[in-house]
Parts: C-alpha cells; structure tokens; sequence
C-alpha cells in the first residue's frame, strides 16, 4: 500500500475556454472511470470569474472552500458558504459566479446516475 498527497496549490490549473467563461479554471480531482459513479472537480474562480449556464443528467454536490462563490440558477442565487454542502438537482441550468474581491474555490463532486 502507498500513500499519495497532492498539493492543490502545486497543480497546474486548466483554463476552461469557450463563449460564456471568465477566469475560470479547474482541476480534476478524481476521474470518473468504467469503475467508478463518483468524479470530483476544484473550480477556482478569479474576481469575476464565472462559468457559462449549463445542465447535466447528474446530481451535483458543492462545497465552497474560500471565497464568496454564488451558484445562480433560472430560479435563484445562492452565496456558496464555506464547508457548506449544496446539492445541484440533475438536469438543472445553473452557473458559478465570484463577485468577491479574492479567488472563490469550489470543489464539485458528480454522481453519475
């Protein structure tokens, strides 16, 4: 057996390109494989930085872990409190908003249905 630690501050961050993003990049944390239903993401989100409104036919869990991230969905925004568990209902359009002053880091847990 072997032991592993991965320093997030240490990870090369991909940029996330395309119409509808901003300074927004992620690192994957966990992959999903033929194996496994659970993948597991870090978004960080410069100071107006965000993602573009998308869905998925999965469940999302979010816990914000610095920042004042804002999850806004077709029907509401909610401030992501930090080392608080959101879930984000499958097929739901949403997107992640940092309107605050430092980086907002966002760590999303999928599970594939």
């Amino acid at each position: 057996m072997s032991v592993k630690t991965r320093k997030l501050t240490d990870d090369s961050w991909e940029p996330w390109l395309g119409e509808g993003y901003h300074g927004a990049y992620s690192t994957m944390m966990i992959q999903k494989t033929s194996a496994s239903a659970v993948s597991t993401r870090i978004i960080n989100l410069s100071s107006g930085g965000h993602t573009e409104t998308h869905s998925h036919e999965r469940l999302h869990h979010v816990i914000a872990l610095e920042g004042d991230p804002v999850l806004e969905t077709d029907t509401e925004n909610v401030l992501l409190e930090r080392l608080t568990l959101v879930e984000i209902g499958s097929g739901v359009p949403h997107r992640f908003i940092n309107n605050g002053e430092t980086p907002a880091i966002i760590l999303v847990i999928n599970l594939f249905q």
